[in-house]
């Protein structure tokens, strides 16, 4: 389930996320943040990813907003070993943009 967001998303980098956009050249492609946070002095870290859905319209008359659609997709916690070896992960189960703006309130 996605959920559309009216705004872009790259708030997220202000608070230390890394954007990566798909390599696709159709009008629709996904845009992930990306965060690692080492977890204390050990060798594992938290690996926090945001994933959204982004359209792209091609009205030339639109503004660059208006022509950029994102839609929520997914946030994934990863906690890795340094050796980058997966070890838990989790998808927090989001329902509506109420629960997309209490998990934005953990990277404020």
């Amino acid at each position: 389930m996605s959920i559309e967001i009216f705004s872009v998303p790259d708030h997220l980098i202000d608070k230390g996320f890394i954007r990566k956009d798909d390599d696709a050249s159709d009008r629709s492609r996904w845009v992930y943040f990306k965060k690692e946070i080492p977890i204390g002095n050990t060798e594992y870290y938290l690996r926090i990813v945001v994933t959204y859905d982004l359209v792209i319209y091609d009205d030339p008359n639109a503004s660059y907003e208006d022509n950029h659609n994102y839609s929520f997709e997914r946030i994934e916690c990863i906690r890795r070993k340094s050796d980058n070896e997966e070890v838990f992960k989790i998808r927090p189960h989001i329902e509506s943009l109420d629960d997309v703006g209490k998990l934005e309130q953990i990277f404020n």
